[in-house]
Parts: structure tokens; C-alpha cells; sequence
């Protein structure tokens, strides 16, 4: 699929699950492009209905290889699949406590209003050590 960011063309994998996402952002250094990846995913995964595809989408990514994006993926999926999942369990990558969130990740720094955008940011995010406002993951 070829997609248009900023007037440039770029191919890349149709992503439907957290692990497409995270193996395709290890090889992506364009945060902005990123984050609106996955707000296309996460748009997608909160308007699937419950069921071994949504199940599946939520199972447990590989490492981008940047801890703050696997945080970031963890807490998005806790948002998108909390309560509507078949097994519970499949979230339990995401349940885990990082190793460290001394340090707030936000993929969009520097931010001229980084408090109003942590307000702002969905709690699962937030218990990752992540800022990143509601608005840039999901649609108006």
C-alpha cells in the first residue's frame, strides 16, 4: 500500500495488529508518520467487534527496539482491548510494569503544551509513563 505524508510517497505493510505495527515501527524513524499509524489502528481495533480477530490483533508485539514505543503499544492496546477481548489474558504483555518510567515518552516532543497534552493523554498510556493526548489516536 503507498500511502502521502507531507507530499512524499511511502510503501508500506497493511498493519492490523500490534505486532505488524511494532516490527514496522522498528524499521521507521518518522515519529510523526508513526503515531498516525497507529491512530489508523487503534480507529480500527476500537470499531472491531469482540471476537479471535480482535483477540489476535491484541496479542503480545515484538520490541520496536525504543522502550517508549513498546510502552506506547502496551498502553494502547490496554486502551483498545480492556473489556472486550474473549481471553483476558491475552493481555498480559501489556499488563506487565516496564522496567522503567522515570523518564515520560512522548513521540511528538517537543511539545509547546506537554501538560494539557498529558491531561490529555488516556490513563493506560500514562500508567506506561507515556504522554501522548487522546486526539492524536483517535479520530475527531
Amino acid at each position: 500500500m503507498l500511502v502521502s505524508e507531507r507530499g512524499q510517497w511511502r510503501k508500506i505493510t497493511v498493519i492490523r495488529t500490534y505486532s505488524d505495527f511494532a516490527a514496522w515501527k522498528a524499521d521507521e524513524a518518522d515519529n510523526h508518520f508513526a503515531v498516525q499509524v497507529l491512530k489508523n489502528l487503534v480507529t480500527e481495533l476500537q470499531a472491531m467487534a469482540p471476537g479471535p480477530e480482535l483477540d489476535q490483533a491484541h496479542g503480545e508485539p515484538p520490541s520496536t527496539g525504543h522502550p517508549g514505543w513498546d510502552r506506547l503499544i502496551q498502553g494502547a492496546a490496554l486502551w483498545t482491548g480492556a473489556s472486550r477481548l474473549n481471553d483476558p489474558a491475552v493481555l498480559d504483555w501489556a499488563r506487565r510494569t516496564p522496567d522503567d518510567v522515570s523518564d515520560i515518552f512522548d513521540p511528538l516532543a517537543p511539545q509547546r503544551r506537554f501538560a494539557l497534552s498529558y491531561l490529555r493523554t488516556p490513563v493506560p498510556l500514562r500508567e506506561k509513563g507515556v504522554c501522548l493526548a487522546r486526539g492524536n489516536l483517535q479520530g475527531v
